[in-house]
């Protein structure tokens, strides 16, 4: 669903009951009135249709085609996010496997009420289940705060123009990795993870079957995990398969879904010894 984020905003002085001024301006759109928020003076307005159009103008130029972006407005427009995905961009850098698609895709966020800065997020969306699950997995991300003159489109532009195929080389990079470096380090990384739910944990064991053999305490607590003998390969790629099929099916709340893909995502990227 595509949310109208082209309205114009108004930006007036803020002034007390007895008229004195409070040093902040109040922001409120054009078409109805709506609040959006309060600014400090040097707080820089970057409405959502130019930053929408500075992201669409550097496409162009790169020739890159791309889908309906997918826009969604907080409130009253207070906040924007726009999802931007690149149907020729689309890659599987894996053995053909159901599921294994990887979507290059721009997030695009700018809000009104302070409550985050311009950023533009570099990323890839993995299908993880044929039932549409996805899970983003973040390359880079340029972030610009409005103070004074600091969004300049001119300067963010070369650096905007170097990151698309740059996500895509890292990601392919990340799936080769995986796909040779062994399982269980990952896996024990998993489990020494204290903000991981223990739940979560079990379920991933029980996924994981007879490939790993696990020796538990006296209270049931996981001791060791062994990798079981004349099971195939177990390789972190395998790993990482099992764990967002999990996230993706029994973490029901949005947030702290993503905060644990995102939490399990950087212990993919860090070297497990």
């Amino acid at each position: 669903m595509t949310e109208n984020y082209d309205f114009q905003v108004v930006r007036e002085p803020l002034y007390r009951a007895d008229r004195t001024d409070t040093r902040h301006d109040v922001l409120f759109r054009a078409d109805g009135g709506a609040h959006l928020g309060v600014v400090g003076r040097k707080y820089q307005l970057v409405r959502h249709k130019e930053a929408a159009d500075f992201v669409f103008s550097i496409l162009d130029k790169l020739k890159l085609k791309f889908d309906e972006p997918e826009v969604a407005l907080v409130n009253s427009g207070q906040r924007m996010d726009m999802s931007i995905k690149f149907p020729t961009k689309r890659f599987d850098p894996t053995p053909k496997k159901v599921g294994d698609e990887f979507d290059p895709m721009i997030i695009v966020q700018n809000s009104y009420d302070m409550t985050r800065a311009l950023g533009i997020t570099f990323g890839v969306n993995r299908l993880v289940c044929l039932n549409g699950a996805v899970v983003l997995r973040k390359t880079e991300e340029i972030r610009a705060r409005h103070i004074g003159e600091n969004i300049n489109f001119d300067v963010l532009a070369p650096i905007f123009e170097t990151r698309i195929e740059e996500t895509i080389k890292k990601m392919k990079g990340f799936v080769k990795k995986l796909s040779v470096d062994p399982g269980l380090p990952y896996l024990k990384l998993i489990l020494a993870e204290a903000l991981i739910a223990a739940k979560y944990k079990e379920k991933m064991l029980e996924a994981l079957g007879n490939q790993i053999i696990v020796q538990r305490d006296d209270k049931k607590k996981v001791k060791r995990v062994m990798i079981a003998r004349g099971t195939d390969a177990f390789t972190a790629y395998t790993l990482w398969n099992i764990l967002t099929q999990i996230s993706s099916h029994e973490i029901h709340a949005i947030q702290r879904r993503r905060a644990t893909d995102h939490l399990i995502a950087n212990r993919f990227f860090s070297n497990p010894k």
